[in-house]
């Protein structure tokens, strides 16, 4: 995607209630994200989109500086790929809704990897549960596996460490934006950290902040 498009697609995703049906609807319509950004409040009334995003658009557009959102991305070491690029994950398209944007922090190849297993669980584990996690996650890394979890403390947090421990890829994917001021729960930013550094990611279908 050229710059241009790339900045005015963030500028319509840091848009909260903009998600990704508007975008697509934006960009089926307009054709570009750029000729929809620079399209007066009449013309958005004739993409159909829903209601409740319409209202968001309307309300939000004054409030977003494209150039200053897309220099936090420069700021911020984060990147993005969108649903047309081949950094997209093929297997990521077979959901429902899927993202129209994804962000991240290190390597975005990581994503590319054949095998990922997603490793889940409860945010106040058990001894037993923490037992599991260390007997069955190594022999998933020995194999050549990416651990996908959520960052959250207990079972999440215990995953990638373990994965991080065992030099393996990790995979962060997380409910707010990638920059280290949005990631939840705060005491989880330093392990946000080595993953991003370790060769894994730390991504998120939102923007910063």
């Amino acid at each position: 995607m050229e710059l241009a498009e790339a900045k005015f697609l963030n500028a319509f995703n840091a848009i909260p209630g903009v998600g990704a049906a508007t975008l697509r609807a934006l960009k089926k319509h307009f054709g570009s994200y750029q000729a929809a950004w620079r399209a007066g409040e009449s013309a958005y009334s004739l993409a159909r989109l829903d209601t409740t995003a319409h209202a968001a658009l309307v309300a939000g557009k004054n409030s977003i500086d494209p150039d200053q959102e897309i220099q936090k991305l420069a700021r911020g070491n984060i990147w993005m790929i969108n649903e047309e690029e081949t950094g997209y994950p093929a297997i990521l398209k077979e959901i429902t809704v899927p993202p129209v944007v994804l962000y991240g922090r290190g390597s975005p190849d990581v994503l590319m990897r054949q095998a990922h297993i997603a490793v889940v669980g409860t945010r106040r584990p058990t001894s037993y549960g923490l037992e599991a996690a260390e007997a069955i996650i190594p022999r998933l890394t020995d194999a050549g596996i990416s651990i996908v979890s959520g960052l959250a403390t207990g079972i999440d947090a215990k995953a990638h460490e373990i994965a991080l421990q065992e030099k393996a890829a990790t995979i962060a994917v997380l409910g707010s934006g990638v920059d280290p001021v949005s990631i939840f729960p705060p005491e989880n930013r330093g392990l946000a950290e080595r993953i991003s550094s370790s060769g894994g990611a730390v991504i998120s279908e939102y923007s910063p902040d």
